[in-house]
């Protein structure tokens, strides 16, 4: 393959099947003792796992105390936006990944209702806020299809992306590198590049759709996928018309969404939400593949939390306003 990059191998088809993009989130907890009210709605890589809650005897290498100082939580079960384990937080503690056993009560599908939200994450003890985060969009469980025609190429756009955040199509080799920005059809539910509107030299491309919420992470859509688009190909090539590419990339696009509204308070509350990276997989209950975005919600500090402190993590989506909490047992 000396003059041929391994993806000119990878067969040019008009449709890829169903994908989800995601985020896994991770939480880390401080010693303030500022409470908060909760905001209105607008509507670790370790070997070793422990458990907080599970008595020893059965099992060892447990842990053995029912209560730990933990310097981050990890959400592990919203890889395509929706609760995968309705009875175990993550956590690290002392550098070891840590299985805590408890319940999520709320709505378990916070991240799942729409693609984008915005996000709020919480420490309470006795009911009160003692540890808050400030407010992010995030966009969790983007649902998408890739098609094609032989004038157009087309993603899926979810309803709760707004038009007017910056989305930059970025196209690479083999063939050059570009930038595009597509046009959102809404009524549709997709964004379209015209191949005859734009400078992009025929040829076949590596490409990511990056979507940035105002105030929020950029989010790189097909970063694991293995299709290409193929720009102005010859008229014989075997891709659906551009009404048919158009309706397949459209066909999981939702009905509608929520308006998600500029964040309304500064990160300035004890616990600070940071983009960690991505990562990817393929969802159990879906076909194709989704994109995890990582974020964390550190404070240096670390928090006490298990069965002896009477401490529940809190997620509120500001969007449609629900909560989902999790309580340890």
């Amino acid at each position: 393959m000396t003059d041929m990059h391994r993806r000119d191998f990878l067969k040019i088809g008009g449709t890829i099947g169903v994908l989800h993009t995601s985020g896994c989130l991770r939480f880390q907890g401080g010693e303030s003792t500022e409470e908060m009210e909760s905001p209105d709605s607008d509507r670790a890589t370790a070997t070793e796992t422990q458990t907080i809650g599970e008595s020893t005897t059965a099992n060892p290498s447990k842990s053995r105390k029912s209560s730990q100082k933990v310097d981050k939580f990890y959400l592990d079960h919203f890889d395509d936006g929706k609760l995968d384990d309705s009875g175990t937080l993550y956590a690290r503690v002392n550098g070891t990944r840590t299985e805590i056993n408890g319940t999520w009560q709320g709505d378990t599908s916070i991240m799942s209702n729409q693609a984008c939200a915005r996000y709020s994450f919480e420490l309470i003890e006795d009911g009160s806020v003692i540890e808050s985060s400030g407010q992010k969009p995030l966009i969790y469980g983007y649902q998408y299809v890739f098609a094609q025609s032989t004038d157009a190429a087309f993603i899926t756009h979810q309803p709760s992306i707004s038009a007017d955040w910056e989305r930059t199509l970025r196209l690479s080799y083999p063939s050059g590198e570009y930038e595009v920005t597509p046009d959102i059809q809404p009524d549709k539910g997709v964004f379209e590049f015209n191949f005859a509107d734009s400078d992009v030299e025929p040829g076949r491309y590596d490409w990511v759709l990056e979507l940035t919420p105002t105030d929020g992470y950029t989010i790189e859509i097909g970063t694991f996928l293995d299709q290409l688009i193929q720009v102005k190909p010859p008229e014989d090539s075997p891709f659906p018309n551009t009404s048919e590419a158009r309706e397949n990339a459209g066909a999981v696009s939702h009905s509608a969404a929520t308006t998600v509204q500029p964040s309304q308070e500064a990160s300035d509350g004890s616990l600070t939400i940071q983009d960690s990276g991505h990562g990817g997989g393929t969802g159990s209950d879906t076909t194709g593949r989704f994109l995890t975005r990582d974020v964390s919600i550190e404070c240096p500090s670390g928090c006490t939390f298990g069965t002896e402190s009477n401490r529940k993590f809190r997620i509120n989506n500001l969007t449609s306003g629900t909560s989902l909490t999790f309580t340890t047992v």
